[in-house]
């Protein structure tokens, strides 16, 4: 992430990371529906365990992610999720 950020920024660009951040189990669960729910995903099953080890994967990189970014590292809760119905 480093040289593709350096990079850009030879290019002229600014740059910043915005991490969408969730628990495990939301995570774990949002892959079980998405696999149920009809769309491109369906019945598209990931192994559990691999969902964990990647999230805590990016779990553990985050420190790292917010050094190389610094001042222009946000992190989005992305837990709860609202519904809205619309008229």
């Amino acid at each position: 992430m480093r040289n593709v950020k350096r990079r850009l920024e030879e290019m002229g660009y600014e740059t910043a990371m915005v991490f969408v951040n969730t628990t495990l189990d939301t995570s774990l669960d949002r892959v079980a529906r998405r696999a149920k729910s009809p769309g491109p995903d369906y019945g598209r099953e990931i192994d559990p365990s691999y969902v964990k080890d990647a999230w805590l994967r990016v779990q553990k990189g985050l420190g790292q992610l917010q050094s190389i970014f610094s001042g222009n590292f946000y992190i989005v809760d992305n837990i709860v999720i609202v519904f809205i119905n619309y008229i």
